[in-house]
């Protein structure tokens, strides 16, 4: 028998060597973090890291598991050997065939004869934990044959672990199948109108029993992505998270965002379920992490005629639930425009409705970031959760024109004044502490090291809204890098901002410059394609203000006191007011203060 010689530190060095080994295992990745395949890891706890030596190395970090290793260990637990003998494999001493070369170290895999051989071998690969195989899954694909095992063991400490498994030649591998993964009981689904998926084999097989046609996706909660959801469309399907508790890492419900997954995946079918309807678990009385399973448990011999009962009052999803839920936000007093600083603008626009996106424009000197400073003051005041990221200048800068604005002294942005009055800066910080305390988290910046790109401002705006902040605003959007074909970075970053806001209930605020500037012009000369960003963003924007710098000037304007003349320095254009009363190109008068640094209503103005 022919030997071949391997570049083992190769193999070793190369990180996709790992990761394949890992993935056709069934973890899933996200950068060098990944899921477990050694147990049942529903919280990512392990991960991939470069060793000193140059090697690449696997390590979960959970309790009870803790494995960790090399790519050849990682072989090794997945095929019930050692390490001596993974080596061997790879060297040709039992298959006599040359292997590629170390930047894709595939191998032929072990076949087991039986299926007993293939539980022996996976509780071989769990033997530290002391895992035993308690039941075969066996997923079936279209033509009625196995296309996947899945292979459950339970330890001594009460926890679980999952093999996914593959029919290979005449017996079976203890590597997963080539992806898409058929659905569990794949016959009884196609067969069936009505299907209830659940997350599980246990979970399905409980409804099973009761007459139910029930399935699932391999892998568990994470892995929807893995599986070939197609053979759904056109059924009605319902769908049944498990009760998981908040995960206090990611402050999410793994068990809820696991059937949103499964959701977006049906709506993105070419032929759509024809209905899709959502069970809510925390009102069936389930424990902690219940399913299906527990529920059937719970209630015994009255199991299936409750099943029918939550059947019935499970909600549909779609555009009508949509509506439905967004009518009873209303009612309730959760959804709703958070105010702007300046009420008569803030009524007729009501701008910061949950999901939209607001655009603040206007040429250089028209004091946009001082008002925008102004309102991030406002809302957080009320209690609104808000972030601004500023690209122009640093936190500092923000920070000092912020204290002059709540002391009502621009010349705190001087420091020849500040040299010459060190007795009244002393006064105005200890005035402004508590304040400028609760804004310094809420001012932000882009790392030094990351590009303004569309991906980076799209990648901010997630983490600010998954950490809650109801206005996200960006100051100046103009900042953004929009390569050689701007339009399509343009509207890349629009629509993606925008399902990240609605996802989440947040508003976005950004203020951008007029793409030209004519000298001379006037906002009523201004088009609404005028704004940088053109189509993009007068297209995706449910509200657009223009604000025009100028000398002081009179004006009839209407407030909710009359119709009086005033002078004011400020205009500010409604250019569109998608959910709003106020007319578009409605022209508001305001004054801005150069002493306190913010803007000031004076009303909307009217015709002679």
């Amino acid at each position: 028998m022919n030997k071949t010689e391997i570049d083992f530190t190769g193999i070793r060095a190369d990180r996709e060597s790992l990761v394949r080994v890992l993935s056709d295992a069934g973890a899933a990745f996200k950068g060098n973090v990944c899921g477990c395949p050694f147990h049942d890891d529903k919280h990512a706890s392990a991960g991939i890291y470069q060793a000193d030596d140059g090697g690449w190395r696997f390590k979960c970090q959970a309790a009870g598991c803790g494995f960790g290793g090399d790519v050849l260990d990682v072989r090794a637990k997945l095929s019930g050997t050692n390490r001596g003998e993974e080596i061997r494999r790879l060297r040709g001493v039992e298959f006599g065939e040359p292997l590629p070369s170390a930047a894709s170290p595939t191998r032929p895999p072990v076949v087991h004869r039986t299926l007993e051989a293939l539980k022996a071998a996976a509780e071989r690969s769990d033997r530290e934990a002391g895992g035993k195989v308690k039941v075969a899954h066996v997923y079936r694909g279209a033509d009625g044959k196995p296309a996947l095992i899945v292979l459950r063991l339970e330890r001594p400490d009460g926890s679980k672990a999952f093999r996914q498994c593959r029919p290979e030649g005449d017996g079976y591998a203890m590597q997963a199948p080539p992806k898409p993964w058929p659905l569990y009981s794949l016959a009884r689904v196609q067969e069936s109108e009505l299907v209830i998926v659940v997350e599980g084999e246990k979970a399905a097989g409980a409804l099973q029993r009761f007459g139910f046609t029930a399935t699932t996706s391999a892998a568990g909660a994470g892995k929807a992505r893995y599986a070939d959801w197609a053979p759904l469309a056109g059924k009605t399907v319902y769908l049944w998270p498990d009760a998981d508790p908040v995960d206090p890492k990611t402050g999410k419900r793994t068990g809820l965002e696991h059937m949103r997954d499964v959701a977006g995946i049906l709506d993105a079918l070419p032929t759509k379920p024809a209905a899709v309807y959502w069970i809510d678990p925390d009102r069936l009385g389930l424990p902690d992490k219940g399913d299906a399973a527990d529920f059937v448990e719970l209630h015994g011999v009255d199991a299936a005629e409750l099943v029918q009962e939550v059947l019935r009052q499970a909600v549909p999803l779609g555009p009508l639930s949509e509506l439905e839920s967004e009518l009873a936000d209303a009612v309730a007093g959760r959804r709703f425009a958070v105010p702007l600083p300046w009420t008569i603008l803030s009524t007729s626009t009501r701008a910061l409705l949950p999901g939209t996106v607001t655009i603040l424009c206007g040429s250089p000197g028209a004091t946009k970031s001082l008002c925008t400073l102004q309102a991030l003051r406002y809302w957080i005041s009320n209690g609104n959760k808000a972030v601004a990221l500023e690209l122009e200048d640093g936190k500092t800068y923000h920070l000092r024109r912020a204290l002059a604005q709540i002391a009502e002294n621009s010349d705190l942005t001087r420091d020849d004044w500040c040299r010459e009055h060190p007795d009244e800066v002393e006064a105005a910080k200890a005035a402004a502490r508590a304040e400028l305390e609760s804004l310094q988290p809420c001012l932000d910046v882009l790392p030094q090291d990351t590009k303004p790109t569309p991906e980076a401002f799209l990648a901010w705006i997630a983490r600010a809204a998954e950490s809650g902040n109801r206005i996200i605003a960006i100051d100046p959007v103009t900042f953004m890098q929009r390569g050689k074909t701007p339009w399509t970075a343009d509207e890349t970053f629009l629509l993606g901002a925008k399902r990240i806001i609605e996802a989440h209930g947040a508003s976005l605020f950004l203020v951008t410059h007029p793409r030209k500037m004519p000298a001379g012009a006037k906002p009523g000369a201004m088009s609404i394609d005028d704004l940088a960003g053109g189509v993009a963003y007068s297209r995706f924007a449910q509200t657009i203000l223009y604000l025009s710098a100028h000398t002081p000037k009179a004006a009839h304007v209407r407030t909710s006191c009359g119709v009086s003349t005033v002078t004011h320095n400020r205009t500010l254009t409604v250019f569109k007011a998608r959910n709003g009363r106020g007319r578009e190109w409605e022209q508001n008068a305001f004054q801005f203060d150069g002493t306190t640094l913010t803007l000031h209503e004076l009303g909307v103005v009217v015709e002679d």
